[in-house]
């Protein structure tokens, strides 16, 4: 389930690349637990899905953290940052609490919020 709100910014991925620090960066365990949880059809753990542009976004755009606060009062068991932003996203395991989701974000954020729901494919990789 993703949410996407509107957001006028500037060169927005260029302004988030030279707002990185080396602290913002991980070794890549965090990748590698993740790419195993895919491999083996589990859904990552929060704590996995580390985005070295959460603390840049934060700071260029300081109300993105409604749509984070959003998404835990609508029930998601967690958010994350897609991306350089501002789309965020929960993983969900059923198609029910999916949708369940997204209505509930729907009357808690504006209409200019794009809220979308994405399954994977039964086919595997469509690209190689």
């Amino acid at each position: 389930m993703l949410a996407t709100p509107p957001l006028a910014l500037d060169r927005k991925t260029a302004q988030l690349y030279g707002a990185l620090q080396p602290a913002d960066f991980t070794g890549g365990t965090r990748a590698g637990l993740v790419a195993d949880d895919i491999r083996h059809g589990r859904i990552p753990a929060p704590s996995s899905l580390a985005n070295a542009f959460e603390r840049p976004l934060r700071a260029l755009v300081p109300d993105i953290t409604e749509l984070e606060r959003a998404f835990a009062a609508a029930g998601a068991p967690f958010v994350a940052l897609s991306g350089a932003g501002p789309t965020h996203y929960a993983l969900v395991p059923e198609l029910s609490e999916a949708i369940s989701l997204a209505s509930s974000l729907r009357t808690l954020l504006p209409r200019t919020t794009r809220i979308m729901i994405a399954r994977p494919t039964a086919f595997g990789p469509i690209v190689e």
